[in-house]
């Protein structure tokens, strides 16, 4: 369990960062090593979270996925894309993850794909971008959605998020763009939050080479993750000239919280 972990973290030896405290331990978690785009203008609104009384949704009986191909359709149904985040919003190339493949920080913290572990049914990632436009420049983000054949798969996914942070406060997206300072917090539902089982938050500066920001400072980094039973969803989002890092963070929450209600209406059943 997310609470269980986050109990452990508070022993481990705890670096905080502007008030977020960043994890404890490591291993290799399912993040998204790209985070696609956002953009200028506010993207148009997404619906409100599943219902925020308790528990998120009932699931519908037999309406979680069974095998790899009722998964990767529930996370094409779900997954954020271009049209989803708003007006302006375009694909990046490529547009969205290959299929059968999940991200994984290796052990030289670098973000690489590789074949879904056991226990993974699916997983998408969607890449979209704001160009750059009056004076501010691009917003990436990638919108993740990945379906686990457990509850307890889909909470270890959550918990090595977590560890990852200590282990890896510097980690390369890819070559010429890395995320650094990278600090994390936690909330069980009923722990600060209601819309998701577990929620995981992370946020750092993130830098690129062909775009050298000033005084090497970088821009802001924001990434959410949410667990709904056996399914994760979660935004990354890579800041740009002209945005603060509380514009990021609401695009962010926008995206999962979009995120969760397709979730919500796809296997959930009336009360």
């Amino acid at each position: 369990m997310l609470r269980e972990a986050a109990r452990i973290r508070a022993g481990c030896t705890a670096a905080v960062l502007a008030g977020v405290l960043a994890g404890c331990s490591s291993s290799g978690a399912a993040k998204d090593a790209d985070a696609p785009s956002a953009g200028p203008t506010t993207p148009t609104t997404v619906g409100a979270p599943p219902d925020a009384s308790g528990t998120p949704f009932d699931v519908a009986a037999g309406s979680l996925p069974r095998n790899a191909a009722e998964a990767l359709q529930l996370a094409r149904a779900v997954t954020y894309g271009p049209d989803d985040w708003g007006r302006g919003v375009v694909a990046q190339r490529p547009s969205e993850s290959e299929p059968d493949t999940v991200a994984l920080l290796d052990g030289a913290c670098r973000w690489t794909r590789v074949p879904l572990p056991r226990g993974t049914l699916a997983s998408l990632s969607r890449y979209s971008e704001l160009p750059a436009a009056d004076g501010r420049g691009s917003v990436r983000m990638t919108a993740v959605v990945t379906v686990h054949a457990t509850e307890a798969g889909a909470d270890r996914q959550l918990n090595i998020a977590l560890e990852e942070v200590l282990r890896c406060p510097e980690q390369l997206l890819r070559d010429g763009e890395r995320v650094v300072d990278l600090v994390s917090s936690a909330s069980a539902r009923g722990e600060g939050q209601t819309y998701a089982d577990d929620s995981v938050y992370e946020r750092g500066r993130y830098l690129r080479e062909d775009e050298p920001h000033k005084g090497g400072a970088g821009q802001p980094y924001e990434w959410t993750m949410d667990r709904l039973g056996t399914i994760v969803v979660s935004v990354s989002v890579k800041g740009s000239e002209g945005y603060a890092a509380d514009d990021l963070r609401a695009l962010a929450t926008r995206g999962t919280s979009g995120m969760r209600t397709r979730v919500a209406d796809l296997l959930g059943e009336g009360r």
